[in-house]
């Protein structure tokens, strides 16, 4: 098995792991994944899906074996991380919007001309 596979077994493993766990997941069955191949140098990747699982379902079968309290900590600082990023954005869009209605009122105010003596 090349690196090539090793990266598109990665890929499609990353793809199906929700976005919480990835980054872990993906440097934890990395150094498995070399080390497997290390020890089999020759081996293919039906093979290495029968080692490992498929890679439709690994994501999943690592989220269950995690810890409850890990899983939790994980999923409750995604979901700090979305809710700050929505609260963000709401801002952004009432300082928009506020700034529109201050510029529609100063522009709506009748000019005032003065005249030189």
């Amino acid at each position: 098995m090349d690196q090539k596979m090793v990266k598109s077994y990665l890929k499609e493993v990353k793809k199906n792991c929700p976005y919480p766990f990835r980054k872990r997941l993906i440097a934890e069955l990395g150094g498995s994944l070399h080390r497997y191949l290390e020890e089999h140098p020759d081996c293919t990747k039906e093979e290495v899906v029968a080692h490992f699982g498929a890679a439709e379902t690994f994501g999943y079968g690592y989220i269950v074996a995690m810890d409850d309290g890990e899983r939790k900590r994980r999923l409750n600082r995604a979901r700090w991380i979305r809710s700050c990023l929505i609260a963000g954005v709401m801002i952004c869009l009432l300082l928009l919007a506020a700034g529109q209605i201050w510029i529609s009122y100063d522009n709506s105010r009748p000019l005032v001309y003065y005249l030189p003596f």
